[in-house]
């Protein structure tokens, strides 16, 4: 049984939840249930626990998003590039499968020094600012796809791409985060 209470006494507003059932509930399926975007994550089930709703605007340049099944959109305000936030990552997200995304703005001046391939799906690449080649090995050839401020391209499943960056350029990505492999170039 889900009892929850809802205070805007201050600003921003608070949601406080408890869940009286079972402990068949995760704390990760509590935070879904109750709201979206929440500061704060649940430590255990049949507590009282207070969440921070931020529904002011954020950086999709420090916060990324993950999307996910049932039409989810949840804010990750503490995503790191580490072997061990990657592995959480991954398992939190696990129950999405190969359609959960994950959505960030990344900033580059170097090209990359890394292949990468997202075997269980497609990836969207979108240049919003600066000079880029996208390079695509499909049949053993690289495929070179230019892109200025406001062109996209589809990187195929399991096909490994990398870049080379030609000015201070921005991108926008909509990555199958599942799997992801990485290879020195």
């Amino acid at each position: 049984m889900w009892d929850w209470s809802i205070s805007t006494d201050s600003s921003p507003a608070t949601v406080t939840v408890n869940d009286s059932s079972s402990s068949e509930v995760s704390p990760q399926h509590e935070t879904r249930f109750v709201l979206r975007r929440v500061s704060s994550v649940a430590s255990s089930v049949g507590e009282w626990k207070t969440f921070v709703m931020d529904q002011k605007a954020f950086n999709l340049a420090t916060t990324y998003v993950h999307l996910g099944l049932g039409a989810r959109a949840r804010q990750l305000p503490d995503f790191e590039w580490s072997a061990e936030y990657l592995a959480t990552y991954e398992a939190d997200t696990a129950s999405d499968g190969p359609e959960g995304r994950l959505v960030m703005i990344s900033s580059s001046d170097d090209s990359w020094s890394s292949w990468e391939r997202h075997p269980h799906g497609e990836e969207l690449v979108v240049l919003l600012s600066g000079r880029a080649t996208v390079i695509q090995q499909i049949n053993d050839a690289e495929e070179r796809v230019d892109l200025t401020a406001g062109h996209a391209l589809i990187n195929p499943a399991g096909v490994w791409h990398t870049a080379d960056v030609y000015e201070p350029s921005t991108f926008l990505f909509i990555t199958p985060g599942l799997a992801t492999e990485h290879t020195p170039r």
